[in-house]
């Protein structure tokens, strides 16, 4: 991806990311009840969090996440028998919950949250 095709939005998301410290790469593991979010700088790292996080009996689904090209490096669903339709209409309403996530954080920021 070029910069001349990065979007505000997402030029601001990266900005807010560097500004944060926190390091380049997540893995996210999601589980029933929840989940647990590893950072790292290391890309090798972070794929070899993800398969050690695909191989957990308790995966509901697994993403490891670069924050600076606002892109995954892979995401993992167990073989529960679901199908193609399903995986993608789960993940499709996890990046909603993100984005809607990041959306009021960024109006509370700007002070639309009071």
């Amino acid at each position: 991806m070029s910069s001349t095709e990065i979007s505000h939005d997402v030029r601001e998301i990266i900005a807010d990311h560097i500004a944060s410290g926190q390091p380049r790469y997540s893995n996210t593991f999601y589980f029933p009840g929840g989940f647990i979010r590893r950072w790292t700088d290391d890309e090798a790292v972070a794929k070899a969090q993800l398969e050690i996080d695909a191989a957990d009996p308790n995966l509901k689904w697994t993403i490891a996440f670069d924050h600076m090209t606002v892109r995954d490096l892979g995401v993992v669903f167990p073989p529960h028998g679901k199908t193609a339709e399903q995986l993608k209409a789960e993940c499709d309403e996890a990046l909603d919950q993100m984005w809607a996530r990041w959306e009021a954080a960024e109006r509370f920021r700007h002070g639309g949250g009071r």
